[in-house]
């Protein structure tokens, strides 16, 4: 089991990300924080792990994940941030919803319904409106929206409540949510909010619209600090396997050495690794010794692939068959689906019983690719979808998409969900 709630080699990243959280909200120009690194660096291990240490009880912290898969869905990411948001106000009860709402309409008054309108989530503050926004050109109407979200964040980002809002995988965000995160990012009167992107830096061409946008606000009054998640080292290797295995470090250094050759130090590859040289008797505990063993030549002559995509297949393969078809499934829809809706199209899909469908599933969640959060199922790491979603062969992917698309406008009938309706539009 490794171990949780731990990082290793991020102590000076860490440090930064903390002390740009404690400082939200002090007078000073605006201000972002970029983490960059290699898929499987833990970009996004870090911000939560800094998240955990803030000490703040007026801060809100909201987040969200732009889709490899799902890159045809508009404002995807920030939707998924202003869910968590307005499920944040409706816990804290029905004054602070209240309170909330009539900042919000003060801010921007009759344009609420703008905002409503691209974010349902929002009506569970603002809630059900009547009037009707007048109609405008596409290009003026982007500007408008703009302005008016940038009023919105104002009225709920204030010095003493603070916003927080990161966002994930900007290397597949859509142009509309980065021209938004942009004003955001440069007006000066939001000084009770912070923007946290994390991007992988080697998945971007310098003509892409991300370093455009990145390199404008560095030649701007913009504060921006560059977080990069590399590598761990040899010695943070060990100490990880040391920790894992309950052992003195002296002891594991063989062993993380080999280790260390063969994944260059990537975390998500570290990881992934050892668990297949578990799977494989490659490692293992030895009752008669009561100790940890490992076969070091057996392991210096295993092959391993540059990324951790081939071992996730590999590992996805080793699952039960049914188990197999809800993460394929899955990995159609997104990064995450409430369980409710994908127990139906996997009960559609396979005839099996919602019970059984569930409990297939939960090998995946026993072997650490999904999580339950919530509701919902979840990808652990995006490489795990892409894993899933790689194991379809192509001549039928569209015919599942077509597929997961007909049984989610199916399971809508009765519980109308305007996320998952655009979910199986464009599937």
């Amino acid at each position: 089991q490794f171990p949780k709630g731990k990082l290793y080699g991020r102590d000076n990243q860490l440090a930064t990300l903390t002390d740009v959280y404690n400082n939200i909200g002090k007078p000073s120009v605006p201000s972002i924080v970029l983490v960059s690194g290699y898929s499987g660096a833990g970009k996004s291990t870090l911000v939560k792990h800094a998240k955990r240490s803030i000490k703040r009880k007026d801060l809100c912290f909201i987040s969200g994940k732009f889709e490899h898969l799902q890159q045809t869905k508009p404002l995807s990411s920030i939707e998924a941030a202003l869910a968590e948001y307005s499920n944040e106000i409706v816990k804290q009860g029905r004054a602070k919803i209240l309170q909330t709402r009539w900042l919000i309409i003060q801010a921007i008054k009759s344009d609420v319904r703008v905002l409503t309108e691209t974010f349902p989530c929002l009506s569970k503050i603002i809630g059900e409106l009547t009037s009707t926004p007048a109609e405008v050109h596409f290009r003026a109407a982007q500007n408008r929206f703009k302005f008016i979200f940038q009023m919105f964040v104002r009225a709920i980002a204030t010095t003493s409540n603070p916003l927080v809002l990161f966002l994930d995988d900007l290397q597949w965000a859509d142009e509309l949510s980065l021209r938004i995160i942009s004003a955001l990012i440069r007006d000066t009167e939001n000084t009770g909010f912070l923007f946290i992107g994390s991007y992988r830096d080697n998945e971007v061409a310098p003509s892409d619209l991300l370093p455009i946008l990145i390199n404008e606000l560095e030649t701007s009054k913009v504060q921006v600090t560059n977080i990069n998640v590399s590598s761990i080292s040899k010695e943070d290797v060990n100490n990880l396997i040391a920790d894992t295995v309950g052992m003195p470090q002296r002891l594991t250094k063989s062993l993380s050495d080999i280790v260390y050759q063969k994944t260059s130090g990537n975390i998500l590859l570290v990881a992934q690794f050892l668990e297949s040289l578990l799977d494989e008797d490659l490692l293992m505990f030895s009752l008669d010794h009561s100790t940890w063993m490992w076969d070091s030549k057996g392991i210096d002559a295993r092959e391993i692939a540059d990324d951790a995509g081939v071992l996730l297949s590999k590992k996805i393969l080793q699952l039960p068959r049914g188990c197999q078809y809800g993460m394929k499934l899955l990995a159609c829809i997104g990064s995450k689906c409430d369980a409710s809706t994908l127990m139906f199209i996997i009960n559609k899909g396979k005839d099996l019983e919602e019970s059984i469908a569930g409990k297939m599933l939960d090998f995946a969640v026993d072997e650490g690719l999904l999580r339950k959060e919530g509701p919902n199922y979840v990808f652990v790491h995006d490489q795990i979808q892409q894993a899933a979603y790689s194991l379809i062969p192509e001549n039928e992917r569209g015919s599942l998409h077509r597929q997961v698309g007909h049984l989610i406008l199916i399971s809508l009938t009765e519980n109308q969900d305007d996320d998952l309706f655009f979910t199986a539009v464009s599937q």
